[in-house]
């Protein structure tokens, strides 16, 4: 596996080889309590994606619940 550079030095082990796991696929859903770091992730994961993909096109979403 390549070694990702990260944008953020202080992201956690698990969200570490969350996003290197998921920087192969094209979709991603992250369901987690509040306080859980759901926003790093995503952050990270999104920079990731255009590091490498500078047009990719990215769609964020919510759900109410």
């Amino acid at each position: 596996m390549a070694e990702i550079d990260f944008f953020q030095p202080d992201l956690d082990d698990a969200k570490r080889l969350a996003v290197r796991g998921r920087s192969v696929r094209k979709t991603s859903c992250s369901f987690k309590p509040p306080g859980t770091g759901k926003t790093t992730f995503i952050t990270e994961l999104i920079l990731q994606t255009l590091e490498r993909q500078p047009n990719a096109r990215i769609l964020l979403t919510h759900r109410l619940t």
